[in-house]
């Protein structure tokens, strides 16, 4: 396994368009785990509001755009990151790693996204009543968002990460033992 300097310093001998692939799989990859966790967060509080309906798609884009100040750097980054840590080591490794980047990336965005909700709190343009309960509910919340995040991050990263390992040792799927 390569040391954490060379994992974050740029390899030379990768071509500039590997590169660029990599940072731009990793954007579109934090874009889509970002969206489905807001569609299926959206989805959830429309069917208990009783309301559902295409708008929901909609919401959920302009989650992902407002969130995006976050989603899209975090993105290149596990995209300039994961692929030293999974191609080479066996399978399992590389998807204990994915998930575990993906759990880390949704604990974080987790945390970014309650600066986001709380926006108007922490600049003094709102107002909190009872703060006790605020705190209760907002610190349930920050839990439920954050599990929930770190699920959707892991899949996503776990399954890229699995992929990437695949990719990278195609000799594994084509080896056979010779028969005599």
């Amino acid at each position: 396994m390569a040391g954490l300097s060379s994992l974050l310093t740029f390899d030379n001998k990768m071509k500039p368009l590997t590169q660029r692939r990599r940072y731009l799989t990793g954007i579109l990859i934090g874009v889509g785990a970002a969206y489905l966790w807001a569609l299926m967060v959206f989805s959830f509080y429309a069917a208990s509001e009783g309301w559902f309906g295409p708008g929901i798609f909609l919401v959920a884009a302009y989650a992902v755009l407002l969130a995006s100040w976050y989603v899209i750097p975090m993105g290149a980054g596990v995209g300039h990151i994961l692929p030293g840590l999974v191609t080479e080591d066996e399978c399992g490794k590389a998807v204990f790693r994915g998930v575990l980047m993906g759990v880390s990336c949704g604990a974080l965005a987790a945390a970014l996204t309650a600066i986001i909700e709380q926006w108007a709190i922490i600049t003094g343009a709102g107002q909190i009543v009872d703060f006790s309960a605020w705190w209760r509910h907002e610190l349930r919340r920050l839990a439920l968002h954050g599990v929930s995040m770190a699920v959707v991050s892991a899949i996503c990263l776990g399954a890229w990460a699995y992929i990437m390992n695949k990719k990278s040792k195609p000799w594994v799927a084509t080896f056979h033992k010779p028969t005599s």
